[in-house]
């Protein structure tokens, strides 16, 4: 069997997360450049000090996304590619409101990030100050 799953954020998918204003330290992951591109564990490097550059694995983006936004209506679901939140009460189908569909979930993810961000929705824990 080969698998070819993602591991973490791609250099071009940090420096958007980067841009869209997420604290470096929410990744939980980094990239060195020695030779070719590694990933090691965020927590053994110090972003100040250190020659990497932050990523994230996907499980770190989903857990970024709040669980439930707009007052518990909405809650966040995850399905391969697709990321949406939906109206709890009404079911998966009905009454969405937003959903991200992309090549992979990492740019869902990030897509939903970006949303969140936008609607207020998103942990300014998280973020950079302005």
């Amino acid at each position: 069997m080969k698998f070819n799953s993602q591991i973490c954020t791609t250099k071009e998918q940090s420096e958007r997360l980067l841009a869209l204003g997420l604290k470096k330290e929410t990744a939980d992951c980094v990239m060195m450049y020695y030779d070719g591109w590694h990933i090691g564990e965020a927590e053994h490097f110090d972003f100040d000090k250190d020659p990497v550059e932050p990523a994230w694995s996907l499980h770190r983006l989903m857990c970024l996304c709040p669980t439930d936004i707009d007052r518990h209506k909405y809650v966040f679901y995850v399905s391969h590619d697709y990321v949406h939140y939906h109206d709890m009460l009404t079911g998966y189908d009905d009454d969405e409101l937003v959903g991200f569909f992309k090549d992979n979930p990492f740019d869902s993810l990030i897509d939903c990030i970006e949303w969140l961000i936008k609607e207020g929705y998103f942990n300014k824990e998280y973020l950079e100050e302005k």
